[in-house]
């Protein structure tokens, strides 16, 4: 996503500007609000001020009826007022968050093997959720409460030019006051977000591990972890509350201040015989209303330091990019796939080579069995295969093109991807199986199901293919795993990679595994990883991987036959 000039204009042009009916819609709302909360102390003074003379009834029972009109008008155009403010705070931050999150499903593996999905969540909502109000309301306010204020000024000045001059004195000095302790809450606020982000992480991990930590007696740690964060949080936000109350304090005194100047200003000039009683109100009512956008003034200060925080984290987040090259346009070629490693070479980290110097040649339609010890490097193979990861050296090549060179999404979509963890969504059996593409048939999906096993599952399930997965159907871990199959196969892939699929299935399940892998292998090109040689009992050649080196006679293209001796 390019970004360019103010980060803040970039968001308003991008995500409230489309809007631009509500916002348009919010502003003469909030204009009218304005425009009657100015006409309530005038009607109030007239009907003070007609009291006071002994005007008739009738006029009397007017300024009632007009006083009752605006009040009740005031409320609803409030009403309303805040049902557009909401919606198009949702609008215009759900847009964002969606942005967000397609961002970072587009970034490379490498950015999330330091993320938690706790800080992650924190960064994609909780940020968000910080500048909420500055993308739908922050102008908006500053504008009205800037007419307000103008507006009440002009109508001081108009009853008593002293009077106006005072209390445009007085704003000026109450505003800066409250600017510059509303400053000394930021830095604990911006403390408190970094603190949210290590706890969302904290429990994430907590949450994962939480059977591993009870069974070998790792509460006490956890429980001393929650305190930590706990106090810090405590800490820290009374520090920034502690700091809120000074701004507290200063407001409540410049309230004081303001209306200690309308009682000795209307006092003397009444006294004198320049105002009315209802202009006396009218000024209290005038000052009280000018106390009102300063301080709101104040509130928006601070709320702009807040979201200034929030926004720098989400604009290093919009500018993470990804280390994977893009593709130049090359077009994918036709065929039957071969996949050549070249000299390939890889690292996580500098100096810790992985994957060294591998050279292989997988054949269209033929089944290829790796295996080797755990850490290896037969996973991160996939990885980059996958192009999870591009390599630090060398290339791989699908029917001669390099795979950097192709679209990532149109590579993606040729290869078929099983792992032994499989991740299942909250939704229906169709849903799980075509990640929500509605285009893949009923049809089809039942045809996969039943050949690999799953039909009489499948006509057991209360709604069919509408069946929510949500904990009310139970699935078997060989269930679960030839479901993860059926995903692999509903993409008809060119090449499928099968990533220790069974290690966790017992015999029995382990069969109906296989027997389904059988079928459904045919014609197509495959890459299985496993531990053990017994998981590859199809396989028409098997590769031996050890400490990232393909071993001989592997790397010279030479695969190891299945009836080799494989020693660990």
């Amino acid at each position: 996503m390019l970004i360019s000039g103010s980060f803040r204009h970039f968001l308003l042009r991008r995500y409230v500007l489309p809007h631009w009916p509500k916002v348009a819609f919010l502003t003469i709302l909030t204009v009218g609000s304005l425009g009657l909360s100015l006409a309530s102390p005038l009607i109030t003074k007239r009907f003070i001020d007609e009291i006071a003379a002994g005007a008739p009834s009738r006029l009397v029972e007017q300024s009632t009826l007009a006083f009752i009109i605006v009040a009740v008008l005031a409320q609803a155009v409030a009403v309303a007022d805040a049902f557009v403010a909401e919606n198009l705070v949702w609008s215009s931050t759900n847009a964002l968050r969606v942005d967000l999150i397609e961002h970072c499903l587009n970034l490379d593996a490498r950015f999330f093997e330091g993320q938690s999905p706790g800080a992650l969540v924190e960064r994609v909502d909780g940020d968000v959720a910080e500048v909420s109000h500055f993308l739908s309301r922050f102008l908006v306010s500053i504008v009205i409460s800037s007419l307000q204020l103008v507006g009440i000024l002009v109508i001081l000045v108009s009853i008593k030019p002293v009077i106006g001059l005072a209390f445009l004195l007085f704003a000026a000095i109450m505003l800066a006051a409250l600017a510059a302790t509303q400053q000394l809450a930021v830095p604990h606020w911006a403390a408190l977000r970094v603190i949210a982000t290590s706890t969302g992480s904290f429990v994430e991990g907590i949450i994962t591990g939480l059977d591993d930590l009870v069974a070998n007696g790792g509460a006490h740690y956890a429980i001393r972890g929650c305190y930590k964060l706990i106090r810090k949080t405590f800490v820290t936000s009374w520090k920034a509350a502690a700091a809120s109350t000074v701004t507290g304090v200063v407001f409540n005194t410049s309230t004081a201040v303001g209306n200690g100047m309308a009682a000795v200003f209307g006092a003397y000039f009444y006294l004198h015989g320049s105002i009315t009683v209802g202009t006396v109100v009218l000024l209290f009512n005038y000052v009280a209303m000018l106390i009102a956008p300063l301080g709101d003034f104040s509130g928006q200060i601070a709320d702009w330091a807040k979201a200034g925080i929030s926004l720098k984290r989400i604009r290093t987040l919009f500018e993470t990019t990804t280390n994977l090259a893009a593709g130049d346009g090359t077009i994918f070629p036709d065929g039957p796939c071969t996949i050549e490693f070249n000299d390939l070479c890889f690292s996580y980290r500098p100096n810790e080579m992985v994957l060294k110097n591998v050279s292989l040649r997988l054949e269209p339609g033929k089944v290829y069995g790796l295996v080797g010890r755990s850490g290896s490097g037969k996973t991160t193979l996939t990885r980059l295969l996958y192009r999870q990861y591009d390599p630090s050296s060398g290339s791989i090549r699908w029917n001669g093109v390099d795979i950097r060179r192709l679209n990532i999404d149109s590579f993606q979509a040729k290869i078929g991807f099983a792992t032994q963890e499989v991740e299942l969504f909250k939704a229906s059996v169709r849903d799980n199986l075509t990640f929500f593409n509605d285009e893949v048939t009923d049809v089809r999906i039942k045809e996969i199901l039943t050949d690999i096993g799953l039909g009489p599952w499948l006509n057991g399930l209360p709604d069919g293919l509408d069946t929510k997965i949500d904990g009310t159907v139970a699935l078997s871990a060989g269930q679960a795993q030839l479901l993860s199959l059926a995903r692999v196969f509903l993409k008809e892939p060119k090449l499928i990679l099968l990533d220790e699929i069974t290690s966790r299935l017992d015999d029995e399940v382990d069969h109906d595994v296989h027997a389904a892998i059988d079928r459904l292998l045919e014609g197509r090109t495959v890459l299985i990883i496993a531990h053990h040689p017994s998981a590859l009992r199809r396989a028409d050649q098997v590769f031996c991987m050890d400490d990232g080196i393909l071993q001989a006679p592997a790397i010279s293209g030479q695969a190891i036959p299945l009836r080799s001796t494989l020693t660990f």
